[in-house]
């Protein structure tokens, strides 16, 4: 298929220019069938890329908008795929290649059609383009790097990729083609990790599946970065690999317990607690971890104004340019919806609205609403959802609407659910009472 001369010369220093893209006027997809692009892509020498797309996904709404129009993304597919866009109405597709979350993209060499690469949920344009160009190097790396190439990052991910895709009963040897790239790469190639990490460890993740020591890896690895957190040791970049490795081995639960540990540890943990609530402060809240949250970021209201005002000295010409402003705004709005929770579960309403008016001034949209509602509706506090969407209605346009109606029209369906839980337990109730009646 493609040169893999031409493919291992793609350096970090090409690939720094996809870290702010512009936006190309259309996104870049094919209107043909599968077949035909199949075909097409043989003759042309060129790989497919699928994008699994569902109109009432946020995420690959995002992608659409923003990561599928990068320049960045576009020169790439015009250089190396042909790209479809596959609808949820394309169930043959859907059933092919299991898809049962949205959105999925895949990279398939159109001979056999076999799966070279896949990125699950919202990818930005830099990760796209690297995480398809990584996938390609290995074509002409079949065996072991050796010689001057036994020290080259790029011959042991090229390997790696080669065993990948096409011996999967080599998965040890893979395994540790892989794992010498993420522990040596940064040793001979600066940036190697920072660029190929997620990547590197996504193939790890995948192998999970054919062998254990894929596991006891990531396992290994991530226990190392959290020994260092707990002793107050580590680094900005140490805890950031901590919560990567954790996230890969699905076990953010990992991160939370992390946090009660070190409560009562010295300041240089309490400042790692608060780097690392502050990356997993949905699931925080989920747990109900308020104290943690306001003790480590007492004031929220200030957290969040210092991070729009910050955003906002954009220059209004970079905010069209690029996606970052539009995905850090939508991060900004969903944090402080979690502040929000914990706020109002901490009886500090005054305060939580304070925020609510903070990021409503700023973003005046249904999705703002949307996210506080959100909280409200979880708290089940509906009078303060009733409230939120009647300020909402009364701010929004049309389009924006239908987020706010949406979680007002859900009172009734969780009012429903309190109602029948409480029967629940007063039937319970009633049973306990009457079995201890008979014990008497």
């Amino acid at each position: 298929m493609q040169s893999s001369i031409r493919l291992c010369t793609i350096t970090l220093a090409t690939l720094a220019g996809f870290a702010a893209p512009g936006l190309a006027s259309d996104a870049p997809f094919t209107d043909i069938s599968l077949q035909d692009a199949a075909a097409r892509a043989q003759k042309e020498n060129r790989l497919l890329v699928l994008f699994f797309d569902n109109e009432e996904s946020p995420d690959a709404r995002r992608m659409l908008d923003r990561t599928w129009k990068a320049d960045s993304v576009v020169a790439w597919l015009k250089e190396n795929a042909i790209a479809l866009q596959v609808p949820v109405t394309d169930t043959k597709m859907k059933a092919r290649y299991g898809i049962n979350w949205y959105p999925q993209t895949f990279l398939v060499n159109p001979e056999g059609m076999h799966i070279l690469h896949k990125i699950e949920g919202h990818a930005t344009a830099p990760e796209l383009v690297i995480g398809m160009s990584a996938s390609l190097l290995g074509g002409s790396q079949q065996t072991r790097p050796v010689g001057d190439d036994s020290e080259s990052p790029l011959a042991w991910m090229a390997f790696g990729n080669y065993l990948f895709t096409n011996e999967p009963g080599r998965h040890i040897e893979c395994l540790d083609a892989y794992l010498w790239c993420l522990d040596h790469g940064e040793e001979h190639i600066d940036g190697f990790r920072a660029y190929y990490r997620e990547f590197l460890m996504q193939r790890i993740a995948y192998l999970r599946s054919y062998t254990i020591k894929a596991t006891e890896a990531l396992i290994t690895r991530r226990d190392r970065w959290r020994a260092g957190i707990i002793a107050g040791i580590a680094t900005e970049v140490e805890i950031q690999e901590y919560l990567r490795f954790c996230f890969w081995l699905r076990d953010e639960i990992n991160v939370l317990d992390t946090v009660e540990e070190m409560r009562d540890l010295g300041e240089d943990q309490q400042i790692a607690s608060r780097t690392i609530l502050r990356a997993e402060l949905n699931r925080a809240v989920g747990r109900e971890m308020y104290g943690d949250i306001l003790r480590l970021d007492p004031d929220p209201l200030h957290l969040i104004d210092t991070r729009l005002k910050a955003l906002n000295e954009t220059p209004v010409e970079e905010r069209v340019k690029s996606s970052d402003f539009f995905d850090k705004r939508l991060a900004i709005i969903t944090d402080a919806s979690c502040y929000f929770e914990a706020l109002l579960a901490s009886s500090r309403a005054g305060d939580a609205f304070e925020l609510v008016d903070r990021v409503v001034k700023d973003a005046p949209t249904g999705l703002t609403f949307q996210k506080f509602m959100e909280r409200t509706n979880r708290l089940r506090v509906y009078p303060l959802t009733e409230r939120l969407g009647k300020q909402g209605l009364e701010l929004v346009g049309e389009r924006g609407k239908k987020h706010i109606e949406a979680q007002l029209n859900l009172i009734q369906t969780l009012k429903a659910q309190d109602e029948r839980k409480a029967l629940r337990e007063a039937d319970q109730r009633s049973q306990d009472q009457a079995g201890d009646d008979d014990k008497n």
